[in-house]
Parts: C-alpha cells; structure tokens; sequence
C-alpha cells in the first residue's frame, strides 16, 4: 500500500500540482550535461590525479543530469 502524500506522476490529481517543475527541471538537465560537456577534456587528468572515483562520480552526474531531463519531459507533457 503506497503512503498518499507520496507525489509521483501517473496519479491522479498529481499530474497538475507537479507539472510547473517540469520546465525548470529540463533546464537544470540541460545545464548539468553542458557541465559534463565542458568538463569532458579535463577527465582523464582528474582520474588520473584522484583515482578512478572520478569517472564513477561523472558517470552518476551524467544519470542524474538525464533522469532530470526524462522526468521534466514526462511531467511537462502529461495531460493536464
């Protein structure tokens, strides 16, 4: 049995309350990989530095930079 005040999409009713962070949410995905772009060429000095930690923890941001972008998709494309 899930709690109610859990918010995720595909519920009734909570389409609409999270459908204005959908937006921001594209855009903050958006500027996270631009970051991984930019931040690509010094990589290999910063594993080579720090270990190989880093290119775990870039793999992660990565992820998380395109589960934002998915969930603003899906949220700001759910009927209303």
């Amino acid at each position: 049995m899930k709690p109610d005040n859990i918010a995720s999409i595909r519920q009734p009713g909570r389409d609409t309350e999270l459908a204005p962070l959908g937006i921001p949410a594209i855009v903050v995905g958006i500027g996270m990989l631009v970051a991984c772009l930019a931040t690509l060429p010094r990589l290999h000095s910063w594993i080579e530095s720090y270990g190989s930690m880093v290119s775990v923890a870039f793999v992660v941001l990565v992820v998380l930079a395109a589960g934002f972008c998915r969930w603003g998709w899906i949220v700001a494309r759910s009927p209303k």
